[in-house]
């Protein structure tokens, strides 16, 4: 079974915020180049569906912190990582990933 694409986690120094994870092994997550970009894309398609949310660097790609959008409620980020998630530029760094990993990332 494949991870989630999204999902809560809470860490002591942030707080509770949702991950927006586009990789799968612990290289490519540690490649700030790649990190990065996932910024920069979460950020870009907020901005094209004009969601109103902000993306910041997370832990499997980008995260969605409350603290950094305070004007949306708890349904409203899930409603908005959910978009981003979705969308075709997202789908495409997840295909990304998946070939970097070599298609072994439904077995962890």
């Amino acid at each position: 079974m494949s991870r989630p694409r999204w999902d809560w986690a809470r860490y002591s120094d942030v707080g509770e915020v949702i991950e927006l994870s586009a990789v799968y092994d612990d290289v490519l997550k540690k490649n700030l180049n790649f990190v990065n970009y996932a910024v920069l894309l979460a950020n870009r398609i907020s901005e094209d569906l004009m969601l109103g949310c902000v993306a910041t660097y997370g832990k499997w790609g980008s995260r969605l912190e409350p603290s950094e959008n305070p004007t949306l409620n708890r349904k409203e980020l899930e409603v908005c990582a959910e978009k981003i998630i979705n969308h075709r530029c997202w789908k495409s760094l997840l295909d990304s990933t998946y070939v970097f990993t070599y298609g072994n990332y439904e077995e962890l």
